[in-house]
């Protein structure tokens, strides 16, 4: 993401007329980019807050966050008219997946800044299918 996004700033930045240079451009970076490289600091904030007595503070605020998101998956799993039941995970994902995407957008940013290519990997093929 962060590779394209460096390859459309010359849109953004040559003034291309419309949403894209004006809009989405400037919309992505502050908030799938930028916002998202500093979660692991609100993380370390809340660990902080934890450790400094502030708990019951944080465990309210997580919590009212967390019901939250399950309200807007109950929502969503509602009107595709799915069973809900993926949202026992709800948690898990948070904690796990949420700490795999910061990984793989940290990389990504940091691949980007250097000049870097990040591909998809190339299986090689040797057509070495035999049939009975």
């Amino acid at each position: 993401m962060a590779q394209a996004l460096v390859d459309l700033s010359t849109a953004w930045l040559g003034g291309v007329k419309g949403s894209l240079g004006l809009v989405a451009l400037p919309s992505i970076w502050l908030f799938q980019v930028l916002l998202s490289v500093l979660s692991p600091f609100a993380d370390l904030a809340m660990i902080i807050a934890l450790f400094a007595g502030n708990w019951r503070v944080v465990l309210v605020y997580y919590g009212a966050f967390f019901v939250l998101e399950l309200l807007t998956g109950l929502l969503a799993y509602g009107l595709e008219g799915e069973p809900p039941g993926d949202l026992v995970l709800l948690f898990f994902q948070r904690v796990y997946y949420r700490m795999l995407m910061q990984w793989v957008l940290f990389r990504s940013v940091l691949y980007a800044i250097r000049g870097g290519l990040v591909g998809w990997g190339k299986i090689e093929r040797h057509a070495s299918v035999q049939g009975d």
